[in-house]
């Protein structure tokens, strides 16, 4: 009898391992195969409750926390996937279907949804050393120490993630990036280019090859540049500003306002970008004459920020226009119109022209004298007057150089001129000399007399 409870205990027991086994090793696979082809087709909810039936059963199940993070993770419960991820971590258990660093890679990518950059920092470095040859990781903790504005780690991981892989165009992009806050322009050129090079659709590394260009002067590079950099919706309007401001440095005006004028198309509130379009904009307006547009801008800007650059300044130069048709006329009028009212003001002022030169329309260079009639028995005198219609201050090296042109045209008195006024060196320089210096209040006088 004691044989045969032997051999039914014995049966048992090797039923029970049997079982164990099936379990362990046959059936639990199973339903983790199960598990993963429901998060594969979305099935989140279901999956999520099953993987938590099998954790209740081990709660070392390893592979069973992963799933039910990768639930949480896809269904963007971030807090459940973190505790899931923290605790595969602390469970330290790794193998080909829970690789620690997709585990690591998870955790850093929900840190980064809280915004703590150094959490995540930390795991992509740890997930560095499991694979140091990983270049897109070594790219993100490149991104994390540039977003933290530590950018001279942020430019070494980024020279390193280029050493793996010669043609990533997005790192060598943020090189140029930091290189060109850091003034290095001409090695920032390079790394632009090679963005470029290797991605034809990096039109956003356009947009600092433009600006490059143009601060060294090759505009028509530049605006070639650029016009490829509207392509990308985030630097479309910095380009057709930065495209506008070439047109105006040669002189083209009118394309420089097309260009301003759709860049303004695209400001949906004002800030720093919308002030510097009005501002160049205005400035163009400026140099064609166009004043009470240019007004209309730097009004525009005073209503948001006052402060801005000179804008007040400008208003308060061109104030008379609202009430001086005369001055008006003067500050609106043509290059042809310029250089009549010229000759007019000259003679209202009883001076004979003997000769007289124009240069863009602002500046007018006049000798003249007296009329004979007047000095029948003196020695008449040439007088060297200059004319200009700018808005910014005649300085000092200006009136010293008339004084120098006085002595080669044999002039004994020189006139200046301005629409704008006068520095307080201009004033003291000229007031120890013979050169009379006349401000828009005095030319809207003399104008009286056209």
């Amino acid at each position: 009898m004691d044989g045969i409870w032997i051999y039914l205990g014995a049966t048992g027991l090797i039923f029970l391992l049997l079982t164990f086994f099936f379990v362990r090793h046959i059936w639990s696979p199973r339903k983790l195969d199960y598990i993963t082809k429901m998060i594969e087709t979305g099935q989140f909810k279901k999956a999520a409750r099953e993987a938590q039936l099998l954790i209740k059963k081990n709660e070392r199940n390893h592979r069973a926390h992963y799933m039910l993070g990768m639930c949480y993770f896809h269904s963007k419960q971030m807090e459940q996937a973190m505790y899931e991820f923290r605790l595969l971590t602390r469970l330290n258990r790794y193998d080909d279907a829970v690789k620690e660093e997709d585990v690591r890679n998870k955790l850093a990518e929900i840190y980064l949804h809280y915004g703590q950059l150094e959490e995540a920092q930390k795991e992509f470095l740890l997930m560095m050393r499991l694979n140091p040859s990983n270049y897109e990781v070594i790219f993100k903790i490149a991104k994390i120490f540039m977003d933290r504005n530590f950018m001279d780690q942020a430019l070494a991981y980024f020279m390193k993630v280029v050493a793996l892989n010669s043609k990533y165009a997005e790192a060598y992009f943020n090189i140029g990036q930091i290189l060109f806050q850091q003034k290095k322009e001409n090695e920032a050129l390079i790394h632009f280019n090679n963005a470029v090079k290797y991605d034809s659709q990096m039109h956003k590394a356009n947009y600092f090859l433009g600006v490059i260009n143009k601060g060294n002067n090759n505009y028509h590079q530049a605006v070639a540049c650029l016009d490829d950099a509207q392509k990308d919706a985030d630097f479309r309007q910095k380009a057709r500003l930065a495209k506008g401001q070439c047109y105006f440095e040669i002189g083209d005006f009118s394309k420089a306002v097309v260009e301003f004028e759709r860049a303004l198309k695209d400001v949906s509130e004002e800030d720093a970008v919308s002030l510097a379009i009005r501002y160049s904009l205005a400035a163009t307006y400026e140099q064609m004459r166009d004043l009470p547009s240019a007004i209309e801008q730097w009004e525009a800007i005073a209503s948001v920020k006052p402060g801005y650059n000179d804008v007040l300044e400008k208003l308060s130069t061109y104030q008379e226009l609202r009430t001086d048709d005369r001055l008006k006329d003067f500050l609106t009028a043509s290059n042809t119109g310029f250089e009549q009212l010229c000759r007019e003001l000259v003679m209202a002022m009883g001076f004979d022209i003997i000769k007289f030169a124009s240069e863009n329309g602002n500046h007018a260079v006049v000798l003249a004298n007296e009329p004979e009639s007047k000095w029948r028995n003196t020695k008449v005198s040439n007088k060297l007057i200059h004319i200009f219609r700018d808005s910014d201050a005649i300085s000092e090296q200006i009136v010293r150089a008339i004084q120098e042109e006085m002595k080669r045209v044999n002039a004994n008195k020189a006139i200046c001129i301005s629409t704008s006024k006068f520095s307080p060196g201009a004033r003291e320089f000229a007031s120890a000399r013979p050169i009379d210096l006349i401000d828009r209040t005095g030319l809207a006088t003399i104008l009286k007399k056209v």
